[in-house]
């Protein structure tokens, strides 16, 4: 006697890992972004942005590191902008939150 398994009966599994095609149906687009995007066009070591006050020793911080490259971005920026893009080394970089 051989049971059929039908689709109905297989686990439903949608962690990230498993998509592997963008489901445009889940996606929110629209023409015109809410919150603009964090555009860094110049960054500061943390050190000279603690001297000058830009930061405080109670922020929190985003940190990003790419290649040899570390970045720091308030996450309370990153919290209204969502987006922060820029380039590091000449080469291009996106995070989002």
């Amino acid at each position: 006697m051989t049971t059929k398994t039908s689709e109905m009966d297989k686990p439903i599994n949608n962690s990230r890992k498993d998509l592997t095609e963008f489901d445009h149906n889940r996606a929110t687009l629209r023409d015109k972004n809410i919150f603009p995007p964090l555009y860094v066009n110049a960054t500061i070591s943390l050190v000279e942005a603690l001297k000058r006050g830009d930061v405080r020793k109670d922020n929190h911080l985003m940190v990003i590191e790419r290649n040899d490259w570390m970045l720091a971005l308030l996450t309370k920026q990153m919290i209204y902008h969502h987006v922060a893009q820029g380039k590091m080394a000449g080469e291009p970089w996106m995070v989002s939150l």
